[in-house]
């Protein structure tokens, strides 16, 4: 399976573009994306060129619906978050190379409670069945896009998911059936790196800064990031800085064999290095622009 041929261009990267890391303490409700948001309006207000790339995303068809309805309309699987952030920053970039991976989990149809779904695409039950992958990188055209789909349950209607559903979720990307679980790990081993660095290139040639998202609780999004300027680690009522080269030899030290470097969590590296500042938030405090300036990560010399 070879979707992607190899690029028939050359990206000029400017080497000055900053980038500033936002990771999350807990798996979920970590406040990433508030935090993205506030940093992109601080830098926004200093005059900087911004954009935002959330390398790897998911959303459940059922939890999220209303944002799984946007996608419908829109015809595009996308991140939520991604959607939040590039309100503020405006951004021009194609939203499929801002966010390259997105997965679509969705219930499954039960009969009675005691009903399960036996599938390896089950990750977290019989409620998040991983149905839909998207992966897209940057073309001379605008964008290249793979669907990967676990046709075999849509045909079936075993999903709460419509096959109109899908086919609109769909629309404009090269759609590849599969059966289980190792084939989507087989396909993500093969084209990740490839798909993340190409989109993170892409957007690099027109930025000053460029603030990542982390997904989950995540150390550091792939192997191929080779640098950050600034990492900020954010949960309910606290924000941490760290030093970038250090934080990420952590993340590397503590990773097993050949798990990929996603899979570390951040509560694994907090065991190998301390923050360099730590701000404590009170409830409904909100991150003003003055907080985000005194933590020093915008990017300023």
């Amino acid at each position: 399976m070879e979707p992607f041929g190899a690029p028939n261009f050359l990206f000029q990267v400017g080497p000055l573009t900053k980038r500033i890391l936002v990771l999350g303490m807990n798996s979920f409700d970590s406040g990433k994306t508030v935090l993205s948001q506030k940093l992109a309006e601080n830098l926004l207000e200093t005059g900087q060129s911004v954009e935002y790339f959330k390398p790897l995303s998911g959303h459940n068809y059922w939890y999220r619906y209303e944002h799984t309805q946007r996608c419908i309309a829109d015809s595009i699987l996308a991140s939520w978050d991604a959607h939040q952030v590039r309100q503020v920053i405006n951004s021009k970039v194609p939203l499929e190379i801002a966010n390259p991976v997105h997965s679509l989990y969705v219930p499954s149809v039960l009969n009675q409670p005691s009903d399960s779904i036996r599938s390896s695409l089950a990750i977290g039950g019989w409620d998040s069945v991983l149905v839909m992958q998207r992966f897209s990188r940057p073309s001379e055209k605008g964008t290249n896009s793979v669907s990967l789909l676990a046709r075999n349950l849509i045909d079936a209607e075993r999903l709460m998911i419509t096959s109109q559903e899908v086919e609109d979720l769909t629309s404009g990307t090269k759609v590849f059936p599969l059966e289980n679980g190792r084939e989507f790990e087989t396909y993500s081993d093969t084209h990740l790196e490839q798909v993340l660095s190409e989109s993170l290139d892409s957007i690099e040639r027109s930025t000053d800064v460029t603030i990542i998202e982390g997904f989950n609780d995540s150390a550091w999004p792939w192997e191929g990031l080779d640098r950050v300027d600034s990492v900020i680690v954010t949960g309910p009522g606290h924000l941490f800085t760290y030093d970038p080269e250090r934080f990420k030899k952590a993340a590397f030290l503590v990773k097993y064999g050949s798990q990929p470097i996603r899979e570390v969590s951040f509560s694994r590296v907090t065991e190998m290095i301390k923050p360099d500042e730590v701000v404590h938030l009170r409830p409904h405090q909100g991150i003003s622009s003055d907080l985000m300036s005194s933590l020093g990560p915008l990017g300023k010399e």
